[in-house]
């Protein structure tokens, strides 16, 4: 499942919709799926992200991995999005949980 913190935005105002409190509503989700206790996989990338995690921490359980990164947005173009490798540490992470690989 991708997503994002804040689900909207205002064209070409990046973070124009930051107040409308969609931070909350994807910390909930967030929240609802921690609480399966399965392996999940957290790739939270740019500020707002890592701001869900830091506020989630007390939820976290060994089944999860949290990836940080930065915000794959063209504004961010060349500040290390690129390299990351997150979807490999992803599926390694997980073939190391479940036993077998998921394509």
């Amino acid at each position: 499942m991708l997503l994002n913190t804040v689900l909207t935005v205002r064209e070409g105002i990046p973070g124009s919709h930051r107040d409308l409190g969609w931070q909350e509503y994807t910390k909930n989700a967030v929240k609802t799926i921690l609480e399966q206790n399965t392996p999940i996989v957290i790739m939270a990338w740019g500020n707002y992200a890592k701001g869900i995690v830091k506020e989630l921490s007390s939820v976290l359980h060994a089944k999860v991995l949290v990836l940080e990164g930065t915000h794959p947005s063209p504004i961010n173009h060349g500040k290390g999005f690129l390299g990351g490798k997150y979807f490999s540490k992803a599926n390694e992470w997980l073939v190391r949980q479940i036993g077998r690989a998921h394509v």
